[in-house]
């Protein structure tokens, strides 16, 4: 064993015993504050033994609406027979008086529970480290395994607590005194007015389907330029990043996608030049991440979305990912799931997960089974959905794409919102593509 290895064992993991028993001070001096803390920290979180005993007790008084203080707590216990083993009564009077003020609880809560984080943090990592050096035969599997060991960490709330009712009273009322919508606009005006959110509610899972070539793309590619409020990531995992920044170029500088398309010379003329460097101006003017992943699981989604609020100043507004079927579940559900149909629903679940932790809307386009092309009409239902039912009830919206045989060869498309947890549900006026700038349009 080298120095370095001796002097890591030597290490004392990350803890602060005088925040642990200022939470637990502050609680004897003020029951109202138990109420902030266990939004914070759970008795998990404390380092000392004793001191997860001692707020374990106090939960328990609490659910039984009884009062958190030396007598009460000594007796329970007591009853438990671990009094004596977290220091008698004698502790529980020294920590009632560690604090002279019950006031800074939040502070040291959040404290407790910064410190158990890293702890985890060390352990997994130090879980993955030893892994690695065992040379694990599928490499790709393990990177997929060690990411979403991390991300289970990164999911972890760092102790920020909820706004109180009145400060969430005063957001909504401003809100509405400045007429912005409760909703991300989609930039299709007929479906925002359809949507009960006025556009894609916040911590919403919004699924748009269709079968193979009815747009699902182009109408993803589209909504994800017109979010203006804040940033947008945008996964794909069948196209190339190339692919998909020469779609949005085109759509933004009304160019010739087939301008767009070519790869080599001869170079477009003059007036498709200044359209592309339009187009090209007005994307990088929007805060918008494209990222291509071949592989891609949620726990990618959480961690892109944790960096991604760096580079957006902590605002995000959209997330798209394109598309639903060549998703991977995390290695953990993948190992727990022995079917493609129960693996389908544990990702659906993650993402809806995702857009309720960082209140935005997730856009997860997914493909129909075969049997959609099979109805007369063209048109879908919710039961066409590929793959597994648990897409339908975890999904807050589902919008359905298609094309009727009578305008197979228009450029029509016909859509409707064919689930919507908070509204109705709506036939919407067809949609008219502009193939030659790869974007869909509004009649």
């Amino acid at each position: 064993m080298n120095n370095s290895d001796a002097d890591i064992l030597k290490r004392v993991p990350p803890q602060n015993l005088d925040a642990e028993q200022s939470v637990l001070g502050a609680i004897l001096l003020d029951n109202n504050t138990m109420t902030r803390a266990v939004e914070i920290v759970s008795p998990e979180d404390f380092y000392r033994e004793t001191h997860r005993e001692i707020f374990r007790a106090m939960v328990d008084l609490t659910k039984h609406n009884k009062p958190v203080d030396a007598i009460m707590l000594s007796e329970l216990l007591r009853t438990k027979g671990a009094l004596e083993a977290i220091g008698g009564s004698g502790y529980i009077a020294e920590l009632a008086a560690f604090v002279p003020t019950a006031e800074n609880v939040v502070h040291y809560a959040r404290t407790v529970r910064e410190k158990a984080v890293l702890r985890s943090l060390g352990s997994v990592a130090t879980e993955i480290a030893s892994s690695a050096y065992d040379s694990p035969p599928d490499v790709p599997g393990f990177l997929a395994y060690a990411e979403s060991r991390i991300a289970a960490v990164t999911r972890l709330d760092t102790g920020a607590p909820e706004p109180s009712l009145s400060d969430a009273v005063r957001d909504v009322l401003t809100s509405l005194e400045r007429g912005e919508l409760a909703g991300v606009s989609s930039g299709f005006p007929n479906l925002d007015k359809n949507l009960s959110a006025g556009g894609f509610a916040r911590g919403d899972l919004n699924i748009i389907a269709g079968t193979t070539s009815v747009g699902k793309t182009t109408l993803a590619a589209n909504i994800a330029v017109r979010v203006q409020r804040g940033g947008t990531l945008f996964f794909s995992v069948e196209m190339s990043r190339d692919q998909i920044i020469r779609r949005m170029i085109a759509d933004l500088g009304s160019v010739d996608w087939a301008a767009i398309a070519r790869r080599r010379p001869p170079l477009p003329e003059d007036y498709e030049a200044g359209q592309i460097a339009h187009g090209a101006e007005r994307l990088l003017e929007l805060s918008i991440e494209i990222l291509h992943r071949r592989e891609l699981t949620p726990s990618t989604v959480r961690r892109e979305a944790r960096l991604s609020l760096q580079k957006f100043d902590g605002k995000l507004d959209l997330i798209v990912i394109d598309y639903l079927q060549l998703m991977d579940a995390d290695p953990d559900e993948r190992r727990r799931r022995d079917r493609r149909d129960l693996e389908i629903g544990s990702i659906t679940k993650a993402l809806k997960s995702i857009a309720s932790e960082f209140k935005c809307p997730v856009l997860l386009l997914s493909q129909l089974n075969r049997e959609a092309a099979k109805t007369e009409s063209g048109e879908p239902e919710l039961w066409h959905l590929r793959d597994s039912g648990s897409i339908e009830q975890d999904a807050d919206v589902v919008i359905f794409l298609w094309k009727p045989p009578d305008k197979s060869n228009s450029s029509l498309i016909d859509w409707k919102i064919a689930k919507q947890r908070n509204g109705s549900l709506v036939r919407l006026d067809s949609l008219h593509f502009e193939a030659e700038f790869t974007r869909f349009r509004e009649k």
